[in-house]
């Protein structure tokens, strides 16, 4: 794939949108690509540019194969998919601790200053996020081995939003 993502970076056509990019074009037409070619297109500008890009598919099926390509065509730690539901009601229905562990590592990882390619369908787009400052701060780091004091680290959790209890029943709303 890395042989395909080079060929399209000597593209004469290529190099002109870059350069309107570099530029500071806010629009250019590309047209003419099919299937799996958009992917390679975007590989090749992450690396000919590094600069962080925003994906936006029309549905979280689209997204995880525009991610799937990605993650072919460059190194898949340069790729994030943020996971979202189409239907407000769907995903309060089947939303899985790991489909939000995903986004939160999503968010996480954004806000410590994450410079590839984020793929989103449009659903999760008009999601409401937390700006990346909050999501920093909201972190706690737990290192293995190391002593943390637990009067420090519950008045933290407290300050998040947590409430201390001695037993945990179901899930707050």
């Amino acid at each position: 794939m890395k042989a395909l993502v080079e060929a399209f970076a000597k593209d004469q056509d290529f190099q002109t949108v870059v350069s309107g990019i570099r530029q500071g074009m806010r629009e250019q037409l590309i047209s003419g690509l099919a299937g799996s070619s958009r992917q390679v297109l975007a590989a090749a500008l992450m690396e000919e540019l590094d600069r962080p890009m925003l994906i936006v598919t029309h549905n979280m099926f689209a997204a995880q194969k525009v991610a799937e390509d990605l993650q072919e065509c460059l190194s898949p730690d340069r790729v994030l998919l943020y996971p979202a539901n189409e239907l407000v009601a769907a995903e309060a229905a089947i939303s899985s601790p790991e489909t939000l562990a995903q986004r939160i590592d999503v968010l996480i990882r954004l806000s410590q200053g994450f410079r590839g390619i984020v793929v989103v369908p449009f659903s999760g787009v008009r999601r409401y996020q937390p700006n990346p400052e909050a999501m920093a701060n909201a972190q706690i780091k737990l290192v293995a081995g190391e002593a943390l004091p637990l009067e420090t680290f519950l008045r933290r959790m407290t300050e998040l939003g947590y409430e201390r209890t001695d037993r945990v029943e179901k899930k707050a709303r």
